[in-house]
């Protein structure tokens, strides 16, 4: 296949991505590709008595005791000296070992996708209310996240307000945020929603707002409201002292509402940028689906309507992206990997239709059917 990687930019940026991707099309079975956890595992954790460890990205470890864990980052008190206070893009993905066996026993759980082995240890530990601050709110988070997982949504829609409310200004109030939208918007309940967010803002200080303007946006999207989604997020990513991963995530949903207001030249030449920033896995896939959407509306339109197979397969490698190379970690929103699952399948469903090889065609409806029963799997 002769590949001009300017315009097949899904296949030429990463040789392991490619060889990855294509071991998964051609297998029967797929599942989402190993990535680094957020939760250090037994496996990975270091090991330092009684001392909680922090890893960060630049190789260094801070060692003490973890005070607190706020939106903006976290506070250690070291065996000596003052407390340090370390920004969360300082801290590596999985680099937080706390000194409680019991929280890290359900970690591995959580690292590993069990999230219904780990309800009923996390449901003791947030219910410990002498268990130190940093372990109770991991425990509210990571129970809601496992109760929405395993499809108990108006469950996880209560964790989710107990986290906010426990703790008002959480590390975890962006992921909380997407829940209680995901949640409250599959319901269409779009004032609740909106409600919940000022509440969450309200309380929360200042380092907050920007990303609670994402969350806005978000819950516009939802109503398909794209002129003020896009207004949202313009405001939050040129938001003072706005962090780069919340500014990824407006720009990000500004680049939805380009393309959903049929902007398509300006939604792939801003997602285009993006490609290259250096962001949580999340928001990567996200990047590569706004593509991979804008990739496959093309293919099927080509050859007047018939359609391009080589074309769609450029599009299933941009959503296969979302599985392979930018997997979500275990707590991550999921709403990127579930839509480069369904994108897979209405690529895998366009190849059999416009494949006329026998044998291609089937493997193309197998390669949709199998998918088909992975989503139902991962998301009851």
């Amino acid at each position: 296949m002769n590949l001009n990687c300017q315009t097949r930019v899904a296949r030429c940026a990463a040789p392991a991505f490619v060889s990855a991707t294509l071991a998964l099309v051609g297998a029967a079975a797929w599942a989402p590709a190993a990535a680094a956890a957020p939760l250090a595992t037994a496996a990975t954790r270091p090991q330092d008595g009684n001392r909680d460890v922090v890893n960060l990205r630049n190789g260094q470890s801070e060692i003490g005791r973890i005070k607190s864990e706020d939106f903006a980052g976290l506070e250690i008190d070291p065996p000596r000296g003052e407390t340090k206070r370390v920004a969360w893009a300082d801290v590596a993905p999985g680099g937080i070992t706390y000194a409680d066996p019991e929280w890290q026993a359900v970690a591995d759980l959580i690292a590993t996708s069990k999230f219904a082995e780990a309800l009923a240890p996390l449901e003791e530990l947030k219910a410990d209310t002498k268990r130190r601050a940093p372990i109770r709110q991991n425990a509210l988070y990571f129970h809601a996240f496992a109760l929405q997982r395993t499809g108990q949504a108006d469950a996880a829609l209560a964790g989710y307000k107990e986290l906010a409310t426990a703790f008002p200004k959480s590390r975890y109030l962006m992921q909380a945020g997407e829940g209680l939208v995901t949640i409250l918007g599959a319901k269409k309940d779009f004032a609740g929603a909106a409600r919940l967010l000022d509440d969450m803002a309200a309380a929360a200080d200042a380092s907050f707002a920007p990303a609670a303007g994402v969350l806005k946006g978000r819950l516009f999207e939802e109503q398909k409201d794209w002129a003020k989604a896009s207004a949202a997020y313009g405001v939050a990513a040129r938001a003072s002292g706005v962090t780069p991963i919340v500014q990824l995530q407006a720009e990000l949903g500004e680049a939805r509402a380009l393309a959903a207001q049929n902007k398509k030249t300006e939604a792939e030449t801003a997602l285009r940028k993006l490609v290259s920033k250096d962001g949580p896995n999340h928001l990567m896939a996200g990047v590569w689906n706004g593509l991979a959407d804008l990739a496959q509306e093309r293919a099927r339109a080509a050859n007047n309507g018939k359609g391009d197979a080589e074309q769609l397969i450029d599009a299933l490698y941009m959503y296969l992206r979302g599985v392979v190379q930018y997997a979500p970690l275990p707590g991550d929103p999921m709403t990127e990997y579930k839509r480069s699952l369904q994108g897979s399948i209405a690529v895998f469903d366009a190849l059999a239709q416009v494949d006329t090889v026998a044998d291609r065609k089937r493997m193309y409806q197998q390669r949709a059917a199998q998918r088909r029963e992975q989503l139902a799997r991962e998301f009851p």
